[in-house]
């Protein structure tokens, strides 16, 4: 007569572990464990953050032509490097535009001729404004910050009107957002007040807006 062996029952914590190891292990083998991870452990960079955005938001669609606000600055710089990459896989056109404030006199020449040279380096159309800002905020008795911005908001609208841009980027980033957000709290603004810069808005777009601006330094130095 055979004796019977008695086996405690795996608990399902166990059962659990070990499935778990068996689809890793499989992924190992196929591929995708290591494109997951790749994906997982790139996520907070600017590249990979504004690529799902502008998926998830259809912030640009294939085709579309893409005006970049350059200023000259580490964050519109950013935006054009990645927006550039991201053209040739999702089959849009870009150019820039800049707007030359005449604030600060040999720099601002500066912040143009590197405007410039970047534009040729990527071989892009390059649309530059020269204009006296500080004259129109006294005329319209109104801060530097906000001429600059009615100026730049203007000359983008217009260029991309005249040829046929599809959308205008801004990179506004995260730190803009909260920024924004803490002013307008502090001013007393109600809820409708309260709601910081919006994503895309008619042709304006903005992929680094969940992007904070440590990301992006981080990316220009690597």
């Amino acid at each position: 007569m055979k004796s019977h062996e008695f086996r405690t029952p795996e608990p399902p914590l166990v059962t659990f572990y070990k499935a778990e190891m068996r689809k890793v292990l499989s992924e190992i083998q196929d591929g995708t464990f290591a494109r997951n991870w790749i994906l997982e452990n790139q996520a907070n960079r600017p590249h990979f953050n504004a690529m799902r955005r502008i998926e998830k938001e259809h912030l640009i669609e294939d085709g579309d032509n893409v005006l970049v606000g350059l200023s000259g600055g580490i964050d519109s710089t950013a935006l054009l490097y990645v927006l550039a990459e991201l053209a040739i896989e999702k089959h849009y056109k870009i150019g820039v535009a800049h707007v030359n404030h005449l604030l600060r006199e040999d720099e601002s020449l500066r912040d143009q001729a590197f405007v410039e040279r970047l534009a040729e380096m990527f071989s892009i159309k390059c649309h530059v404004k020269t204009f006296d800002v500080k004259g129109y905020a006294k005329v319209k008795g109104v801060s530097l910050q906000h001429a600059g911005r009615d100026i730049r908001y203007g000359f983008f609208e217009d260029v991309a009107r005249e040829n046929g841009y599809d959308r205008i980027a801004i990179a506004h980033n995260l730190d803009d957002q909260v920024e924004t957000f803490l002013l307008r709290m502090l001013k007393g603004s109600g809820l409708r007040g309260l709601v910081s810069i919006p994503i895309k808005r008619d042709r304006i777009i903005r992929p680094f807006l969940y992007v904070y601006r440590s990301e992006i330094e981080d990316y220009v130095k690597a």
